[in-house]
């Protein structure tokens, strides 16, 4: 699984945004591009959001 993190509430509120509920999803790598989430529970579903 890929360690992910809690978004805070500025990613949060951005994760909303894009009709994903932030907290079912951790954040394993955002940069100023975009930002990769994996499934808290299901460790092999991953999304990627561009900014």
């Amino acid at each position: 699984m890929k360690s992910g993190k809690k978004p805070n509430k500025k990613q949060s509120i951005f994760i909303k945004e894009n009709g994903i509920n932030p907290d079912n999803w951790f954040i394993y790598k955002n940069t100023s591009e975009e930002m990769h989430l994996v499934h808290r529970y299901l460790d092999k579903r991953t999304r990627k959001i561009i900014k």
